[in-house]
């Protein structure tokens, strides 16, 4: 049994850089640097090959087989998961998921 593959669109990496981006306009640099390689350790950390994470509460997403997890209770990261690969998609304030 291999390793599941993790993959990471150009959606995602620019919703990561918009929040670091805001967060050193208020002049910490280090925390939003802090924050982005958390975030990507947090990812790392799961375990796809076990768990089989839950479908989003949004109505749309759910249609489209994307998963939801709470990062943060004000975060929400939106992916794909398979058998051998997860796609992470989005990384959006939980506020805008109806």
């Amino acid at each position: 049994m291999g390793k599941i593959q993790i993959k990471f669109t150009s959606q995602f990496a620019d919703d990561v850089a918009d929040l670091a981006y805001f967060i050193e306009s208020k002049g910490l640099f280090e925390t939003a640097e802090i924050y982005a390689y958390k975030l990507y350790s947090f990812i790392d950390r799961l375990n796809f090959e076990i768990v089989d994470y839950a479908y989003c509460s949004d109505i749309d997403r759910r249609a489209a087989g994307l998963r939801c997890l709470i990062y943060r209770k004000k975060y929400t990261i939106v992916f794909y998961q398979f058998q051998d690969e997860v796609i992470f998609t989005e990384f959006i304030p939980s506020k805008l998921i109806k």
